[in-house]
């Protein structure tokens, strides 16, 4: 396992996370973000949808995201479609998403991850 340690704003986080590790958000994204049987019509919905539900519910993931896709040159489209692969196949047999939310907030002094 990859263990890095990235300090600041969502955003400031994600940067971090982007930049240390772009070889493998490319590569993982080359992996996990097939989808047979959908067009890309299907997949943009999908990921539009997750999307929505994560702003109203967490939206500074979504700018930590938008941090990983500066950090890693890819775009933000690309890096959100990673992170929702697991959520855009519905009828995926085993469900685990790879983006982590916190249970409860952090407080206002500390922005870290």
């Amino acid at each position: 396992m990859q263990v890095i340690e990235c300090h600041g704003t969502p955003y400031e986080v994600g940067f971090q996370h982007g930049r240390r590790l772009a070889d493998r958000v490319h590569a993982c994204h080359a992996v996990y973000c097939r989808f047979p049987g959908l067009s890309g019509e299907q997949v943009q919905h999908a990921a539009q949808a997750i999307e929505a539900a994560h702003q109203a519910r967490l939206p500074e993931s979504l700018v930590e995201l938008q941090g990983i896709a500066d950090g890693s040159g890819l775009p933000v489209q690309d890096v959100l479609q990673l992170n929702f692969c697991m959520d855009i196949v519905a009828d995926a047999p085993l469900r685990c998403s790879i983006m982590g939310l916190p249970t409860r907030r952090m407080g206002a002094d500390r922005q870290d991850h």
